[in-house]
């Protein structure tokens, strides 16, 4: 080299050049990642929700058909499992008719902080036709209650898709409620989890075009149902209000 001028395709950068430019290489390389060390730290943990992808599992208990898809197992601890069908779709049409019916399921199990949902394999609900049903007890309303959260899809906040909530979770959370996924609130203060699951003013199933709240703030006002225990929240239009 007989001078500092450098055209790309030469096999040699000139020395005086190349003094320069490695301690600015060196010094980006650092910072690209110090940058990513940071971006890393502050974003919110994932959860620790458990999808058992590819494991099936076998499940006896009673269908609860009302207002969503669930099988209860008496005498255990947690004995509430959400039912949902594979992808994004609930589990209505698997269970229509079946409420109050002795049941075995195989699925795959979806757990998430003592919340359990069991994706059902397909075609995989087998009813024990010889028991008589019982049917469960109904909702009943508790008086009105406010609430501070976010609406997500209870099957993806429980740990099938990480992160399950939040803006980068937003479409897919739509497109799982209007498969018929249960809708949930998700209220978070003084470092606990509340998960209440919407239901419309009559106990049924919400049937609202979550779209317009779904992974945002939102204020939900509405009355307080409960069951054997559980509780749901109904909601109309109304009452949910996005929270700046």
């Amino acid at each position: 080299m007989t001078d500092d001028f450098y055209i790309g395709y030469e096999p040699k950068m000139p020395v005086v050049l190349a003094r320069h430019l490695r301690p600015v290489t060196a010094g980006l390389l650092l910072l690209t990642a110090a940058i990513a060390v940071v971006a890393a730290s502050a974003q919110a943990p994932f959860g620790d929700g458990v999808f058992e992808f590819g494991r099936e599992r076998v499940f006896d208990g009673v269908i609860v058909e009302h207002p969503y898809a669930m099988l209860r197992i008496d005498g255990q601890p947690g004995h509430r499992y959400w039912l949902v069908g594979p992808g994004k779709r609930g589990a209505a049409a698997l269970v229509a008719g079946l409420d109050g019916r002795t049941a075995r399921v195989t699925g795959t199990l979806i757990e998430r902080e003592g919340e359990r949902m069991i994706q059902v394999s397909s075609g995989r609900i087998d009813v024990d036709r010889r028991a008589v049903p019982v049917r469960g007890a109904a909702l009943v309303p508790d008086g009105p209650l406010a609430l501070d959260g976010e609406i997500v899809d209870s099957k993806c906040h429980l740990g099938v898709m990480k992160p399950g909530d939040g803006p980068a979770h937003r479409d897919c959370a739509q497109r799982c409620l209007l498969g018929g996924v249960p809708p949930m609130l998700v209220v978070r203060a003084g470092g606990a989890v509340r998960r209440v699951p919407l239901v419309a003013s009559d106990g049924s199933p919400l049937s609202l075009d979550l779209e317009p709240w779904v992974a945002r703030p939102v204020r939900a006002r509405g009355i307080r149902h409960v069951r054997n225990g559980e509780e749901y929240l109904a909601v109309g239009v109304d009452d949910l209000i996005v929270r700046d």
